[in-house]
């Protein structure tokens, strides 16, 4: 668990559509497979998101209203709905993801 948030620590503020801040950050945690939501006014964790295997990044859409996370092991990006905090998609087919996914192209196996 501690090095998965020393080494996971990515944090990432939503905005609203009015610009206003809203007090969340997500956090990927690849040792449990999921994205902690943590609410910044508390210091707490609202709720957690499963997503694919050994997320090590997540990146927020510019209107917040996504969060886009990067799963290693299984070489695909989970998709967030912020407004709901659950999964609405998981685009799969990437090599070697990490924080940086690349659409496969013309590379066959793994």
């Amino acid at each position: 668990m501690i090095k998965t948030l020393a080494f996971m620590l990515t944090v990432l503020f939503t905005f609203s559509a009015t610009g206003f801040a809203q007090p969340f950050a997500y956090i990927a945690n690849s040792g449990t497979n999921n994205v902690s939501v943590i609410d910044t006014s508390t210091n707490t964790v609202a709720t957690t998101v499963n997503v694919g295997v050994e997320p090590i990044s997540a990146a927020v859409t510019p209107d917040g209203k996504f969060a886009y996370v990067t799963n290693f092991s299984s070489d695909n990006v989970s998709v967030i709905d912020t407004s709901t905090n659950t999964v609405v998609t998981t685009s799969g087919y990437y090599h070697r993801c990490g924080n940086r996914p690349l659409r496969r192209s013309g590379i066959t196996g793994r």
